[in-house]
C-alpha cells in the first residue's frame, strides 16, 4: 500500500463518522442514510462492508463491498434455467459460490475517491483480498460500474481482473417540465399509443393512487408481498429485498423518499418508489 495511506473496514455504516461518508460522497443517491437502512433491515443472504481510506487522519476514498453466495447460473434463462432450479432444490447451494463485490446490490457501483486515485483504488482491493481470504470467497468483483468509472478501473486488468458485460440499465434525461412536455418529445405512434392506452385505463376499474414518504413496518411487509411477486417470475435473480426495507429506507430518507400507491377497492396492488436528487431517480423495487 502506498506510505501514509491507512484502510478501515467496518460492518455498518453507522461506525463510520457520517462527516468522513459525507465528505467523499456529497451528492450521491445512495447517500450514509440509505446504507443505515440497509444496515438495519433483515439481509439475510449478504453481508455488507464500508471501506475508508485515510490519509493522515483524512478519509480519502470510500467504497461499499457486499459478500454473498452467488448463484452460478443467476443469467441463464429458459429451459436450462428451470433444469438449474430442480437441480438445486433436490442439492442446495451446488451451484452457489462466494463471491466479494465492490458495489451495491441493488444499483450502480460508486467508490470515492479524492486525491491519488490509482494508489486509493490499489488499497482498495487489498482490503477486498483480506476480506475474501477470511471468509473464503472464490473471487472479488467490481459490479456494475458505468463509463465514468472506465478511466479509474482500466487497471484492474494487470491485476488479473476480466471485463465483462453486465445487465443493461436505463438513463433516462429529464429535459422537460411535464407530462405533455414528455409526449412532445416522442414520436406520433407512441403518442398515440399512449392515448389508447389512457382511453382504456379510464373504461376500466378505478385506481386509488396516493403519494407519501411515510411507510409503517405493517406496509413494508404489504410492499413486499407484490416485490416478491416479481422476484419469483423473473428469470434473472440477484438480491433480495427483506420484508422490513421499505419501512427502514423511509424512516431513514423520509425528506428524499416518494412512495406512490395504487390501491383498488382498497388493496395495495401496485407501489413505486423514488429518492429525490436535483430531480428523481426511480428505483426498480
Amino acid at each position: 500500500m502506498t506510505p501514509g495511506l491507512k484502510t478501515k473496514l467496518f460492518s455498518r455504516i453507522q461506525e463510520i463518522p457520517e462527516k468522513d461518508w459525507a465528505g467523499i460522497f456529497p451528492r450521491e443517491l445512495e447517500n450514509y442514510y440509505f446504507f443505515k437502512a440497509i444496515d438495519e433491515s433483515d439481509f439475510r443472504k449478504i453481508r455488507f462492508y464500508y471501506a475508508l481510506v485515510y490519509e493522515n487522519d483524512i478519509a480519502v476514498g470510500a467504497a461499499t463491498f457486499f459478500l454473498m453466495d452467488f448463484q452460478l447460473d443467476m443469467a441463464i434463462q429458459g429451459w436450462f434455467k428451470r433444469l438449474t432450479k430442480a437441480v438445486k432444490n433436490v442439492f442446495p447451494g451446488i451451484l452457489g459460490v462466494k463471491i466479494i463485490f465492490c458495489g451495491s446490490p441493488m444499483g450502480r457501483g460508486r467508490i470515492g475517491i479524492i486525491g491519488q486515485r490509482e494508489q486509493v483504488l490499489e488499497a482498495i482491493v487489498e482490503c477486498m483480498e483480506k476480506v475474501a481470504k477470511r471468509e473464503k470467497a472464490v473471487a472479488i468483483a467490481f459490479k456494475d460500474f458505468d463509463a465514468s468509472y472506465d478511466g479509474l478501473l482500466q487497471g484492474l486488468q494487470s491485476l488479473g481482473f476480466e471485463r465483462t458485460a453486465s445487465l443493461p440499465t436505463t438513463v433516462m434525461n429529464i429535459n422537460f417540465d411535464n407530462f405533455d412536455a414528455y409526449l412532445k418529445t416522442l414520436s406520433r405512434s407512441s403518442r398515440e399509443g399512449f392515448r389508447r392506452k389512457f382511453k382504456k385505463i379510464a373504461q376500466g376499474p378505478k385506481f386509488d393512487l396516493e403519494i407519501t414518504n411515510q411507510v409503517d413496518i405493517e406496509l413494508s411487509c404489504s410492499m413486499h408481498e407484490l416485490y416478491m411477486q416479481t422476484v419469483r417470475n423473473s428469470e434473472v435473480e440477484f438480491e433480495e429485498l427483506p420484508p422490513d426495507f421499505f419501512a427502514n429506507i423511509s424512516r431513514n430518507a423520509a425528506a428524499r423518499s416518494k412512495f406512490f400507491f395504487w390501491r383498488l377497492n382498497g388493496k395495495l396492488v401496485a407501489f413505486a418508489h423514488c429518492l429525490i436528487l436535483y430531480g428523481y431517480f426511480i428505483d426498480y423495487y
